[in-house]
């Protein structure tokens, strides 16, 4: 059971940092799916400009998550190939650790894919559902696959 716990928080440490950290599109490493979505769905400028806002307050307040994910995933991998034992306490400390991070992100994502449906018009927000025909699709090349 132990190591079920270890390998659900790595493979959700994973997945918090794929989405936590798109690809980036210039320097200042936006959303790259926010361009898609304004052509996609007509965003104004002002709807861009406040959900553009809204991604990076995003990115600054979960930076230091990201960081401290990507450190404990680096110190859960060094415990998988240093020394003469695995030392279960620890990696259970470290998937532990792990775990409240991903939860925290996961969180603030879900706050932040509300607020982004909030900037939205009715017609957009059904012309995004009916896109996504109530799946996880994502936008051509885009990162996040909840909006």
């Amino acid at each position: 059971m132990k190591h079920w716990i270890i390998a659900a928080a790595l493979g959700a440490g994973l997945t918090a940092a794929a989405i936590a950290m798109p690809p980036h599109r210039g320097p200042d490493a936006e959303f790259a799916f926010l361009d898609v979505m304004a052509d996609h769905l007509g965003l104004t400028g002002e709807q861009e400009a406040r959900i553009d806002d809204k991604i990076n307050s995003f990115r600054l307040d979960s930076a230091v998550d990201r960081e401290r994910i990507g450190q404990l995933r680096g110190e859960l991998h060094d415990l998988s190939r240093d020394g003469a034992s695995f030392d279960e306490a620890a990696a259970e400390a470290l998937a532990g650790d792990m775990a409240e991070i991903v939860s925290r992100m996961a969180v603030a994502g879900a706050e932040l894919r509300w607020q982004v449906r909030q900037e939205l018009t009715d017609e957009q927000r059904a012309q995004l559902d009916a896109w996504r025909g109530g799946r996880h699709h994502r936008f051509p090349r885009g990162p996040d696959a909840a909006f």
